[in-house]
Formats: structure tokens, sequence, C-alpha cells
């Protein structure tokens, strides 16, 4: 389980938390019994395959927007959920090879 980042600055926490609970809410759509809210991997493993890319441009899109206003803590947020998703959906989709 991944929880909330490590970091320094609040901010970051902050637009963490706002990120985690948008896809959180989205993944209780597919997964009703889905469990802690802080559980990023869960959160992400839950969301519907077919939404995934949409995700991840809006994570970009996110990111981009931020880095251009200076948002520091937005855009590291944002950087960090899209890593994380990566790394989750990659390992699910070896995951699912191995077991085919």
């Amino acid at each position: 389980m991944h929880a909330f980042p490590q970091t320094t600055r609040p901010e970051t926490s902050r637009a963490f938390t706002i990120i985690l609970e948008r896809l959180y809410a989205m993944a209780r759509q597919t997964d009703p019994s889905l469990g802690d809210p802080a559980d990023l991997d869960a959160s992400l493993t839950a969301l519907p395959t077919e939404n995934r890319s949409q995700v991840m441009l809006v994570l970009e899109s996110v990111e981009s927007r931020a880095q251009t206003r200076a948002d520091v803590e937005l855009a590291e947020a944002a950087r960090m959920v899209r890593h994380a998703a990566r790394r989750v959906w990659a390992h699910e989709g070896h995951a699912s090879l191995r077991c085919a």
C-alpha cells in the first residue's frame, strides 16, 4: 500500500489529497467496496481500464498548467500520481500476462 507521499511542503500534501480524493471517487463508482481513501494503489487499480488514458491526460494537463503558473506543489502532486499510475498499471499488466 502506498499512502500519502512524505513531503516537507504542506501544499504538496494538500494538492495530492485533492487529486487522490477525485481518483477515489471515480474508483468507487466501479468498486463500491473500495477501502481506504488514502490507498493510492487501490484507487488506481479500481479505475476502469477505459478511463485510465483520460486520467493520465488530465494529470499531464494539470502538471503542465501548474508548471506554467509556477505552482510547484500542484505540479509535483500531479507528477507523483502520474508516476504511481504508470507503475501500478504496468505491474497490473504484467500480472495479467503471467496469469494468461
